[in-house]
Parts: C-alpha cells; structure tokens; sequence
C-alpha cells in the first residue's frame, strides 16, 4: 500500500470512527429528550384540582411529611351542634382549641417544643397572650423540654371550624403540586395517581417516584382521601442543573376527611380549668 493509500484509509477509519461518535451522541440525546425533556411542565392549579367539602358535620386529619419528619399536622372535628375541636401540630407546636358549642368561649392548649436553638421560644407566646385582650392564661407548666400553656379566649376571631379548614387547606393545595392521571371513576368517586413531572411555576421542580392515589369527589373535586409520596427536586431548569445543582426531599402527603355524626369528647385538659 502506498503511503497515500494508507493515509486516504486512516482519513476513512477516523471519519468512520467520528460518525459512530457522533450518532451516539445523537441517539443519546434522544433518550435523554424522552427521559428527560427540555421544556418543563405545568402543575394543576390547586384551586382547580382539589376543593374541600363543605359538610357542617364532618371530621378529618391530615399531614405533610418531609424526609420521614412531620412538617404539619390537622385534625379536628365539628359536630352540628357547635361543638368541635382543631389541633394543629407545626414546627415544634402544637395548638389545639376547643368550643363546647355553648357559648362564645374557646378553649386553649399550647405545647410548645423549647428543645433546641431552632425551636420557638415559650416567652414569646406568653408575650402574645398577655397583648391579647380576649386572651387569658389560666395555666403554665414548663416540665422537661415542653411548655403547656392554657388559656381561655372570649369572642375569637376565628372560630373552630374555620380553623381547621384553613389548616386542611394548605395540605390540599400541598396536593396540588403534581399532575395526576385519572385511574377510576366509581359512585361518584374519582380516583387519581400522582404522575412524575418536570414543573417551572415560581421556581422550577421535578417530580420523580411518585406513588400512591387521591380520591376526590367526582362532581366537586372535595378531597377524600389522599396518600402519595414522591422524591421532591427543587432548582431545575434543566436536566443538567438536576444532576448537578438540585436538592432532593421524600414528601409524603395524606389526608382523611368523613362526614355524618361526629362525637366531640371535651380534652382533659379542659376539665381541669379552674374558671
């Protein structure tokens, strides 16, 4: 062979040798389109998603789970008489009120985590109760690493119930976060799967080994029951910023509301004020 021979085959072998490269990195970037596409997605509005019922006797609780720890909790219950209770558990509190349904007065238990430089302090609570005229404190017991606080409050602003759906509210519109894909609709029951999605709303997500369902009410779209899970990646513009940049949290979301008779057991606690 000629050199020039051998140096026309050696040209052939690299071009050869190039374009299986180069189709490689084609193909590949067909997978990763597939897999991992450019453009991301747009999550149901929560407003449109998931409602709540508006039952005036009903009970529910409900949570968001992050990385296995509870991030807020809500369960509570209103009878038709007037009767009801709401005890929301967040961020190292937990508060809980209680109306007989008698009168216009609530009644008040704080348990305040003091453990730790990141949880709130029990001072300042006191602080916000004694600035409150229709608050009053009728019991303080600071044992261990928990404060209780009790107090009653005359003419709330808020009453039981509206209480608790405002707490179950920010776990329905948590719910919202995802897309979901409809698995069954049965005796007015629909059924949803939460589905793996790339999201871009006021900052850009990915949603990944999503499971669990939502069953909500065919006509109104009032929650029911809820349990899904999914792996939650926050700063991701890109698949690119995801492999590099972005940080990943377990989300568990779960939610159980029944309507009919409720029975409202008065606290303990509250059998012990001394009014």
């Amino acid at each position: 062979m000629s050199e020039w021979e051998h140096i026309v085959a050696m040209n052939r072998r690299s071009l050869s040798i190039a374009a299986i490269a180069l189709l490689a990195v084609v193909c590949l970037g067909m997978v990763a389109a597939v897999a991992f596409p450019l453009s991301t997605g747009e999550p149901q509005a929560a407003t449109e998603s998931f409602d709540q019922h508006v039952d005036e006797e009903y009970q529910l609780s409900a949570a968001i789970e992050t990385d296995g720890d509870v991030r807020l909790a809500v369960d509570g219950g209103v009878s038709e008489s007037g009767e009801g209770y709401v005890r929301i558990v967040d961020t190292g509190v937990t508060d809980t009120r209680y109306h007989d349904g008698d009168n216009d007065t609530v009644y008040r238990q704080l348990l305040i985590d003091d453990a730790g430089p990141d949880q709130p302090d029990a001072d300042r609570y006191l602080e916000d109760i004694e600035d409150d005229p229709d608050e009053r404190l009728v019991r303080e017991n600071r044992a261990g690493e928990t404060t209780e606080l009790v107090t009653v409050v005359e003419n709330p602003d808020t009453e039981v119930g509206d209480r608790l759906d405002g707490g179950a509210s920010v776990v329905t519109e948590t719910l919202g976060v995802a897309e979901y894909d409809p698995v069954e609709t049965s005796d007015g029951t629909q059924t949803l799967s939460p589905t793996d999605s790339w999201f871009d709303e006021y900052r850009s997500y990915r949603i990944t080994g999503s499971s669990g369902e939502v069953r909500i009410d065919a006509e109104t779209n009032a929650v029911e029951h809820a349990d899904v899970r999914w792996e939650l990646t926050t700063d991701v513009g890109s698949y690119a910023e995801y492999l590099l940049a972005g940080e990943t949290t377990t989300q568990r979301i779960t939610y159980e509301y029944e309507d009919g008779d409720v029975d409202v057991e008065t606290p303990g606690w509250v059998d012990e004020i001394d009014d």
